[in-house]
Parts: structure tokens; C-alpha cells; sequence
């Protein structure tokens, strides 16, 4: 109940909240009534929504109000064809009009995207993040895809044969732990990494703070933050490159 969420956050003593529901907005009527009592609680708060939270103007009056200051939102992909298949995405153009809204709005997007969909090529990597800073996404979760047990993709991909192994420390969203359809799981893990990389440039983070002009402190320390993960992951490639790391498929022997 909405009240109990008002008494937490009275008792708390707190400002700064995180909602983890995986949709703030999957039940309008809710969200609405929600960020209304919010209000008066002058918080700041970060959660989790679909992409067609743009598609209702009040309801981001409403949040923002409330003291959304970002939303961790699942792109997934921006190749067309995937779109169509694993996401629930209209249309990189629509995809495109609501980021501008959300972004005018002054609510920060961290985008969710995931590398390994059977329909990317090696040029996915590069349209991706060209996609992303032309858009001025403000921060990026970049993954590869996780067949996680339970899952239609877990099952499609034993039943082909295509899993490297079944060590589930390894399903983490960022080991390669499948055989791509278009390269190899290297290719796939290291394209990854240097995606996220070039996304962390200070040049990036310059390009894209044009869109984020409304909250430049947060949006300055979230990508600062990201790019030292970036600079970290990076340094498996240059293990690879000097044979430090054993260059297999098996991705579980790189960690």
C-alpha cells in the first residue's frame, strides 16, 4: 500500500531512494497515486520503466515532481529485426522521439542494452553505440545476452548445442557463455568491451551532456563512475592480446 511506502520513507530519514519494481509505471493507476504522495516528501528517487513512460506527458510531470531524477530503462537492441523478436520496442524512431522527451524532461535514462541477439553482426557494435551518443543516452548498461535457465532462450540454445557450458557463476550478464550465430564468442566478448569503452570516452561524455545539460552533476558523477568499470573491463582484452587469458571459446576460463 502506498501508505506504507510513505511511513518507510518518513522513518527512514533518507533522500535518496531507489525503486526496484521492474515497471514503475505497469499499473497507472498506481504510479500516478504513488508519485502524488511523493510529492510532499520533497525525495529524490531512481527506478525502473518501460520505454512508453514518454508516451504519457502528466504522468512524467507527475514523477518529476515527485523527485525523479533517472529511470533505468531496456532498449536491448537498436537492430530492427531484434526489436521485432526479443523486445517490445514500436520503432528505433519512436524509440528515438520518446528518449528526447524523457530527457526534456530532466530525468536521466540509463539505458539497458544487450549485445549477442542472433541478428548481430560485427557492425553492431559501432551502429549501437553511434545510436547511443547521437541520442545522447545518458548512461549505458552494456551486457552480453544470458541464456539464463528457465528461459526459451536457454532452452533453444541446448537444444541446438550452442552453450559453452552450464557453470552458472558464469551467467552474469557479462561473460560470453553461448555461441553466436554471426562470430565467435571472443569476438562477441571483446566487441562488448570495447563498445562500452568507447561509450566511456571523455570525448562521449563531453558529446552527450548537451542532452543532459538539466542534470549535469549526476549525469557527470554516473559517467565517471561507469567509465572506471569501463577502463576495468578493458583490461581483459589487453590480457588477451598478450595471451595472459587462454584465447578459447570458453569464455568461463577468462575470469
Amino acid at each position: 500500500p502506498i501508505k506504507h511506502v510513505v511511513r518507510d520513507i518518513k522513518e527512514s530519514g533518507g533522500r535518496n531512494f531507489i525503486f526496484l519494481d521492474d515497471n514503475i509505471i505497469g499499473h497507472k493507476k498506481y504510479a500516478r497515486e504513488l508519485f502524488t504522495a511523493l510529492i510532499p516528501l520533497k525525495i529524490r528517487w531512481v527506478g525502473q520503466s518501460s520505454i512508453s513512460f514518454a508516451n504519457d506527458i502528466e504522468m512524467m510531470k507527475l514523477a518529476k515532481l515527485s523527485g525523479c531524477k533517472g529511470l533505468f530503462i531496456g532498449l536491448e537492441s537498436v537492430v530492427e529485426s531484434n526489436n521485432h523478436q526479443y523486445t517490445k520496442l514500436k520503432s528505433l524512431e519512436d524509440t528515438k522521439k520518446s528518449i528526447k522527451k524523457i530527457l526534456r524532461m530532466g530525468i536521466i535514462i540509463q539505458a539497458s542494452v544487450i549485445f549477442g541477439f542472433d541478428d548481430d553482426t560485427h557492425e553492431t557494435f559501432g551502429q549501437t553505440i553511434k545510436f547511443l551518443r547521437k541520442n545522447r543516452i545518458s548512461i549505458a548498461s552494456i551486457n552480453a545476452l544470458t541464456p539464463y535457465p528457465g528461459t526459451r532462450v536457454f532452452e533453444k540454445f541446448k537444444e541446438a548445442g550452442r552453450l559453452l557450458h552450464e557453470k552458472w557463476e558464469y551467467y552474469d550478464h557479462h561473460t560470453v557463455v553461448f555461441q553466436p550465430k554471426n562470430m565467435t564468442p571472443l569476438e562477441l566478448q571483446i566487441g562488448k568491451i570495447k563498445a562500452k569503452t568507447d561509450f566511456s570516452k571523455i570525448f562521449s561524455i563531453a558529446e552527450r551532456i548537451v542532452g543532459n545539460l538539466r542534470m549535469p552533476v549526476l549525469y557527470l558523477a554516473t559517467n565517471m563512475g561507469y567509465r572506471k568499470i569501463a577502463i576495468a573491463e578493458n583490461r581483459i582484452i589487453r590480457k588477451l592480446g598478450s595471451h595472459q587469458l587462454p584465447d578459447s571459446g570458453n569464455t568461463a576460463d577468462w575470469q
